[in-house]
């Protein structure tokens, strides 16, 4: 029995030392100098020759301090060539070894975007997005992944979803709901027929914005609280860009406005 546990401590013994000689060393010095070439050839659009070097650095010295920066510029050279493929597979190993980071955020959105605007596949995306807000309640990524949210809900009609994502995921300290995601509140509580609260979204929304202008919901709710000639232009004007003279008829007669 002494024998054998002497024999497998030996045997330990040498397959820890095979393992610590066999793994690479880390050459701080060396490995900035590949990430200097990389970057030379990623300033000079040369992407092929950066993504070799990149690579080879992060192979090579996967725990290096250049590492993070390695795998980032990997993601870049893919999002450069547009394959969204390639760069979601890239958001993953960078979300998989680098978790606090001040790009973990973005990345984890570009996850959901791309799986949704490129790759089709709205339902991993909810799961990317959602994670998002529950994990970087205060970046700038929460808001463009409510944003998105609300625009993936609306494609599948699920309006519940977007008033559902309203009252449990409010802004946060830093935020500040955007007009698109006010114009996709709005709209959503309008379909499910709570007017009021669609009008608490609308009265955010200034009327000079890009977004509301083809925004005919927008129009109906002012009109229906605020009932004056500006509204009654507005409205009329909505209907008119949308290819609905008739309306529009209807609305520049109560604005007070001629033919």
């Amino acid at each position: 029995m002494k024998k054998n546990l002497i024999l497998i401590a030996g045997v330990v013994a040498v397959l820890v030392a095979v393992l610590t000689f066999s793994r690479p060393k880390l050459d701080e010095n060396e490995a900035f100098k590949i990430l200097e070439a990389a970057r030379a050839n990623y300033n000079r659009d040369n992407l092929g020759g950066a993504l070799e070097h990149f690579r080879i650095l992060l192979k090579k010295y996967p725990s290096s301090k250049f590492a993070e920066e390695s795998q980032r510029f990997v993601i870049y050279i893919y999002e450069k060539r547009q394959d969204y493929t390639g760069a979601l597979n890239e958001y993953k190993k960078y979300l998989k070894k680098f978790r606090n980071t001040p790009f973990t955020a973005e990345f984890s959105y570009k996850t959901g975007f791309v799986l949704y605007k490129f790759l089709s596949k709205p339902k991993p995306a909810r799961v990317a997005l959602m994670r998002v807000i529950k994990e970087h309640p205060e970046s700038e990524y929460s808001l463009k992944s409510k944003e998105l949210l609300s625009e993936i809900f609306k494609a599948t009609g699920k309006d519940e979803e977007t008033v559902k994502l309203a009252e449990s995921y409010g802004v946060s300290n830093k935020e500040k709901n955007s007009d698109g995601l006010n114009i996709s509140q709005m709209e959503a509580y309008w379909r499910l027929g709570k007017h009021n609260e669609a009008y608490n979204f609308a009265k955010q929304i200034p009327k000079k914005s890009q977004q509301v202008k083809e925004s005919t919901i927008y129009w109906q709710l002012l009109v229906k609280f605020e009932p004056n000639k500006e509204n009654y232009s507005g409205l009329s004007e909505a209907y008119q860009r949308l290819g609905f003279p008739e309306q529009a008829k209807i609305y520049r007669k109560k604005a007070g406005l001629s033919r």
